[in-house]
């Protein structure tokens, strides 16, 4: 084999390895921005959330301290 057929199949390679790193970027990228999007949702259902537990939670104390009146 001759030096310049295998520098040539080592550039094949590095061409091959780097369109797939592209590809595997790519979709980080995509995972990334739906996971963004998850978060997101998920941060505004847990202030939702304690918003809701903390007021109840005043409501019962104040029903509690006036002697369940």
């Amino acid at each position: 084999m001759t030096v310049e057929r295998e520098l040539g199949e080592i550039t094949a390679h590095l061409k091959n390895l780097n369109a797939k790193m592209d590809a595997q970027g790519e979709k980080i990228d995509r995972m990334d921005t739906r996971l963004r999007a998850v978060e997101t949702k998920s941060a505004i259902s847990g202030a939702v959330a304690g918003g809701v537990v903390g007021v109840g939670l005043a409501l019962v104390k104040d029903y509690m301290t006036r002697g369940g009146s």
